[in-house]
């Protein structure tokens, strides 16, 4: 399960069923390839000011929303304006679009569910600091937001 940030209070990810990243100086992530070096190098090479731990993060957070993510797996998307999360299915697989959008479809299947309503582990973990970011801790209680059909097997 993945969850994603957006710049602003209230995104556009809902009504647009895109989640996107929008990080200059890297161009189209499949042309560079699953190549945590490179990432670095060009992002680097983009952002000469930029310090080499920002950069490093950004690689990170790249790496995964481009060959991490899978079409089916869940993504929380906490919005901050409504105080609330939703959750989706990764539809499509990552793509590009100019000037610095990465992107990937999703199909919204439980909408700004309340956050209060969390436990204060998920609230924790949906509130991580990165734009893109695993959820491992809360998963479960998550996943119980969805729909029964929509919902993983049990393990």
């Amino acid at each position: 399960m993945w969850g994603i940030h957006a710049d602003a209070s209230r995104s556009a990810f809902l009504s647009t069923g895109v989640i996107v990243l929008e990080r200059g100086g890297i161009g189209d992530l499949h042309a560079i390839g699953e190549d945590r070096e490179a990432f670095r190098r060009r992002l680097g090479a983009s952002h000469p000011d930029a310090k080499a731990e920002a950069v490093s993060v950004w690689a990170s957070v790249l790496l995964r929303f481009g060959f991490a993510a899978n079409i089916g797996d869940v993504v929380v998307h906490p919005e901050r304006a409504s105080g609330s999360v939703s959750v989706g299915r990764i539809d499509s697989d990552y793509y590009f679009e100019e000037p610095d959008r990465h992107c990937r479809r999703v199909a919204w299947l439980v909408r700004r569910f309340p956050r209060g309503e969390l436990s204060d582990v998920a609230r924790r973990e949906v509130s991580a600091r990165a734009a893109f970011f695993a959820v491992r801790h809360s998963a479960d209680e998550i996943f119980g937001l969805l729909p029964q059909d929509d919902a993983p097997a049990p393990h």
